[in-house]
């Protein structure tokens, strides 16, 4: 895939050339480093206007240095479509002191400005990225996430070491019964990781999510759990639902709707799969129900 097709056609591959579509250059350069399992650390940083009012993202990383810009990043395909978007992109590594756990390291660095050809004179908001930072502080339990705002002095540092359980709190806004109940598998090809808080009062909530993506319309995994939570008689809940997987299928090309590769909604083996998954840790954790 050449960097003109992608530039011929920026909305196949980020929604669109506005607001949604710059900031997920963003994301799609931070879940592409979070593909490498040894990471523990990530710097983003935002620096101030230049040439043309447009503003440079930086990326700095830990990791496994041999691997670093090869498999993992390099040729991944989230990352020539940011090259491909930017009239500015560099990789390369250096070294930094990492706080976390005191050791002088070889970091890894990604950089890149994203092209007024492409997305005219819209600007980052702060904001933004600091809720896209802080959802993946809560996705990525094991890593720190340090955000940087050079232009205003702003700096935020995201480590949430209870990860779902502490997003499930964050988003239950009735009255709560008891703590939230947990579970981490991987199995079938896939990671499953669930949060489920009782709640007072009537409501079923699941907040799902498919490779860090918010599944807005729901889809098979949001049914597998919701079924099986009906079966395990949980009235009233809020519940958090993160799921990876390698080769997800989506309705439509805002992958907000997550399908089966094959069968129908119900009968597909990826829900066959869902299901037994939770229904398997629902039963492990039948002492907490």
């Amino acid at each position: 895939m050449t960097p003109e097709y992608i530039r011929e056609r920026p909305s196949m591959f980020i929604g669109d050339t506005g607001e949604k579509g710059l900031h997920s250059l963003v994301k799609d350069t931070i879940k592409t480093i979070l593909v490498d399992p040894t990471i523990t650390y990530l710097d983003i940083s935002l620096s101030g206007p230049i040439v043309n009012g447009r503003q440079r993202v930086g990326f700095r990383y830990d990791g496994t240095p041999e691997r670093a810009l090869t498999d993992y990043v390099k040729n991944h395909i989230g990352l020539n479509v940011v090259s491909a978007l930017s009239s500015t992109f560099e990789k390369f590594a250096s070294h930094y002191y990492n706080k976390y756990n005191s050791v002088n390291v070889e970091s890894n660095r990604i950089s890149f400005i994203p092209d007024v050809e492409i997305f005219g004179d819209r600007r980052f908001s702060f904001d933004i990225l600091r809720d896209m930072v802080e959802l993946m502080g809560y996705l990525h339990s094991n890593i720190a996430f340090n955000l940087h705002d050079h232009l205003f002095v702003r700096d935020f540092t995201y480590k949430h070491e209870n990860g779902l359980i502490e997003l499930v709190k964050k988003l239950t806004t009735q009255e709560v019964v008891g703590e939230p109940i947990y579970f981490k598998s991987n199995q079938a090809g896939m990671e499953v990781e669930v949060a489920i808080q009782r709640v007072i009062g009537p409501g079923k909530s699941i907040t799902a999510y498919v490779n860090d993506e918010l599944s807005e319309e729901g889809g098979v995994h949001v049914e597998a759990l919701r079924g099986e939570l009906d079966m395990f008689k949980f009235d009233n809940y809020a519940a958090v639902l993160s799921v990876r997987l390698e080769n997800p299928k989506f309705e439509g090309q805002s992958k907000t709707k997550l399908i089966n590769g094959d069968g129908g909604f119900y009968s597909g083996s990826l829900y066959y799969s869902l299901v037994d998954i939770i229904a398997d840790n629902l039963i492990k954790c039948r002492d907490k129900l």
